[in-house]
């Protein structure tokens, strides 16, 4: 079932990290001569991980899938851009070409990032060929988790085995001081368990949700949205410790809303907006590389001389990552995907679950 509104948020979601690097370039590069700095100590990733955990859970809502065959079909939704990204990274160092600031081949740092891996040199974690990698290892982790609690859920319910784990992977990283165990034990993780725990609420309380009143569901949206912004941008002290799972709850809430409108009938259908939600992966991956190519572009032309001339850089910028992340997702990602995707071996129990949506 395909809920509108969520790829809606996908797409915030993706766009927002594109803000948030285009802050980065203006900080560090097209933007530094200025003198002015622009602190965004947060990021959004959060939302994409109660999303994802709301998403799976409501594919395989009334389903018999089996382990194997759901890690498999989402691994082969992500392997195939991101491998082929990252090794075009690898190679351009090859040929001399500093690219998202690697200077020199890193094998070592390629096949871990290939293998969804953290890659530690000397005890201090550095990034994967393809910076932006970094989720697809908790995505990973949580599609394995996940085939986990499929495996389980004649026993327990998933949100109760993915919780279970994900506590036991926090408490082993206090006792066995492991870098890649403190890694796994972020409290991001905490996004995909809330994403689970709505599509519980939301397939197995229909009518207690039914009761709740639209401006409800719209009010959680927008104070999610505000604490995800607010926290990404003020936080200080336990705020920040804890930051991650701030956005995480900022996410659940947001995702809440979004879900909680749709069945009230509040439905984006702007058929634009649901296809960069849909094509979200893509931009997602590809904007590092598009941000580079402009910001050099910027500079070589001397665009980002002015302020004014900086701002119409970006708003370049995000129209050139808008085109080529929706060609690739028409043209490369979905096309691949369907060709590699295992064909179904079970049909859903029935044709409608949850609330339905209103015309």
């Amino acid at each position: 079932m395909m809920f509108s509104n969520i790829q809606v948020l996908q797409a915030a979601a993706a766009y927002s990290v594109v803000g948030l690097h285009l802050v980065d370039s203006w900080n560090n590069y097209t933007g530094a001569h200025f003198g002015y700095s622009i602190d965004f100590p947060g990021g959004f990733n959060g939302l994409f991980f109660v999303i994802s955990g709301f998403v799976n859970a409501e594919a395989t809502r009334n389903r018999a899938t089996k382990p194997l065959e759901f890690i498999r079909k989402r691994l082969v939704r992500i392997i195939p851009l991101y491998w082929a990204l990252s090794v075009a990274i690898f190679i351009t160092t090859l040929f001399g070409l500093k690219t998202l600031g690697i200077e020199t081949p890193d094998l070592r740092r390629l096949i871990l990032s290939l293998f969804f891996l953290p890659t530690f040199e000397n005890g201090v974690l550095v990034s994967p060929t393809l910076f932006v990698g970094w989720t697809l290892n908790f995505q990973v982790l949580f599609y394995l988790l996940f085939g986990l609690a499929l495996s389980l859920e004649q026993y327990v319910c998933k949100e109760i085995t993915l919780s279970t784990c994900i506590a036991i992977l926090y408490i082993l990283s206090m006792i066995i001081k492991w870098p890649e165990l403190g890694y796994y034990s972020d409290e991001l993780l905490l996004g995909f368990v809330l994403g689970l725990l709505i599509s519980r609420l939301h397939c197995g309380c229909p009518s207690f949700l039914e009761r709740i009143r639209l401006g409800i569901f719209g009010t959680c949206l927008a104070i999610g949205s505000v604490f995800l912004v607010g926290t990404a941008l003020i936080s200080t002290g336990v705020l920040l410790q804890h930051q991650h799972a701030f956005i995480a709850i900022a996410g659940a809430m947001m995702v809440f809303g979004a879900i909680g409108l749709e069945a009230k009938g509040m439905v984006m259908r702007r058929k634009v907006v649901l296809l960069q939600g849909a094509a979200s992966y893509s931009i997602f991956l590809v904007h590092p590389l598009i941000l580079q190519f402009a910001g050099k572009a910027m500079i070589l032309t001397g665009l980002n001389v002015t302020i004014p001339g900086t701002l119409i850089g970006y708003g370049g910028t995000l129209a050139l990552v808008s085109i080529t992340g929706t060609a690739i997702h028409l043209y490369i990602e979905r096309p691949v995907s369907e060709v590699l995707r295992p064909k179904p071996s079970s049909a859903p129990l029935s044709k409608f679950s949850g609330l339905r949506r209103r015309a």
